[in-house]
């Protein structure tokens, strides 16, 4: 059985003024699966309510996505390669999503 990496990535941003918290999780959604890289997965991806994800401003979206790929050191795939991804993917969801002047 293959060693599998499924390290958990948690943001947190505000959002566009125009941005529903619902239409900013079915956007989020949507763009971790799209761009994920090829050979990994994402079982689970959840949005915090505001009280729970670190923010009590509504305006401040929080989400949370698990992604899984098989550890392949020759592949270059090792815990610290899932990390930079996981951070890229935050990057492309505030650059989409978050509010950049208002922060």
């Amino acid at each position: 059985m293959p060693d599998l990496a499924s390290p958990r990535h948690r943001v947190s941003f505000r959002l566009l003024p125009d941005v529903s918290r619902a239409g900013a999780a079915d956007i989020a959604a949507g763009m971790l699966l799209r761009e994920k890289p090829d050979g990994a997965s994402i079982p689970s991806f959840c949005a915090f309510p505001p009280s729970e994800g670190g923010s009590e401003d509504p305006a401040v979206v929080t989400f949370m996505w698990e992604p899984q790929y098989e550890l392949n050191d020759a592949d270059g795939r090792h815990w610290n390669w899932g990390h930079v991804v996981k951070e890229a993917l935050a990057d492309k969801l505030r650059e989409r999503l978050g509010d950049l002047a208002g922060t």
